[in-house]
């Protein structure tokens, strides 16, 4: 399962996600080192993680739940 997001700059909307986070304007997600994002609520935290893939003209978000991780 994926969740996909077409635009003509998927690499710049990517960047702004990161970037918003980082800034704290983006308050219930944050990422990790490997690039997943995680929504941080205490009920949700590192229990599936969103992994970010830059296509042409999409950014897809893989699905990761923690059994995949293992």
């Amino acid at each position: 399962m994926a969740i996909i997001v077409k635009t003509e700059n998927p690499e710049g909307l990517l960047y702004e996600i990161k970037r918003l986070i980082d800034q704290r304007v983006i308050e219930l997600w944050s990422y990790d080192a490997a690039g997943d994002f995680s929504h941080t609520p205490d009920k949700w935290i590192n229990r599936a993680w969103l992994r970010p893939e830059v296509r042409e003209e999409e950014l897809k978000f893989g699905i990761l739940g923690t059994r995949m991780l293992q």
